[in-house]
């Protein structure tokens, strides 16, 4: 009978304190919108979630979101599949079959148009930008975009067939969202009279196979070139083999006797691998003295 006992209390105790109760686990929302590029983990979080799970799925990604005023599908499988390798974690969420997430949009207004039209032809030294009214510009087509304040530049000014101006207008969107096209009812030398001073980031040239009065305006932005986004600085004395190098985005992986957990850091030293490396995790902002285990990966064992 005593033993019976032993048994049984041993059974209790290892039910009564698992990794995480399925009645305790938090339920990710099956609908979201987003106002963000990207979609972390915390996004799906009910209000009522525990703060310290929300710190730590703010850290991990999701995805991007779809374009804006589109909606996107995700699985139980994606999310179970993005959660594999963050050790105990997906123990604490129950995920739905399908968690569908809406980009925030809102479409783009005349009166959007006004202020960009305004700095472009100021810094151009252009004196039409105070005249210039919203009820004066017609977009071309319903142009959605996912902030409250799009931030919008005039790329290009070239006047139309009818006497009227067109604009040519970018997105930081590009290329998800193509530059798009409006229509300023003035002519095209009203808007770029009275020049008063040297256009500073502008150049003025003749369309191809246009005659000389066929005259177009066009400005930055300038495309990114691949050279500019593979061009990184070096660290001096950074070894050329390093596995981590000082000021890189690394994951942190803790691991303890019963769970592992991955959260995003950044590396304040360059290490090769099996060496120690001091990291700053980026939810808590403390540092902590790993070692390097591969790519972009810190190993804390404790």
């Amino acid at each position: 009978m005593r033993s019976l006992c032993v048994v049984a209390a041993t059974l209790i105790m290892a039910f009564a304190v698992p990794v995480a109760c399925a009645e305790d686990r938090v339920r990710l929302l099956s609908t979201i919108v987003t106002h963000n590029d990207v979609v972390n983990c915390a996004e799906l979080l009910p209000a009522d979630a525990p703060s310290m799970l929300r710190e730590l799925s703010a850290a991990i990604s999701i995805g991007r979101a779809p374009a804006p005023g589109k909606t996107a599908q995700l699985t139980r499988a994606n999310v179970e599949k993005i959660l594999r390798g963050r050790g105990d974690f997906g123990e604490f969420l129950e995920i739905p079959i399908a968690i569908s997430i809406t980009r925030w949009a809102r479409s783009v207004t005349p009166q959007d148009v006004v202020a960009p039209l305004a700095e472009m032809l100021r810094t151009n030294g252009h004196t039409g930008a105070e005249t210039i009214l919203a009820n004066q510009i017609s977009l071309s087509s319903n142009i959605s975009v996912g902030e409250e304040q799009p931030s919008l530049r005039i790329t290009q000014i070239e006047p139309s067939p009818n006497g009227q101006t067109r604009l040519r207008i970018w997105t930081p969107l590009e290329p998800q969202l193509p530059p798009f096209w409006a229509t300023l009812d003035l002519p095209f030398e009203d808007v770029m009279r009275n020049p008063t001073a040297e256009p500073r980031h502008s150049a003025m040239q003749t369309a191809p196979g246009a005659p000389a009065t066929s005259t177009k305006m066009t400005i930055g932005p300038k495309s990114e070139t691949r050279a500019d986004v593979r061009a990184v600085s070096t660290r001096p004395g950074a070894s050329p083999l390093a596995r981590v190098k000082a000021g890189s985005s690394v994951l942190l992986v803790l691991r303890g006797k019963n769970m592992s957990l991955s959260v995003n850091a950044v590396s304040l030293d360059s290490a090769e691998e099996g060496q120690p490396v001091r990291v700053r995790a980026i939810s808590s902002g403390r540092i902590i003295t790993g070692t390097v285990t591969g790519p972009a990966t810190v190993l804390l064992e404790y």
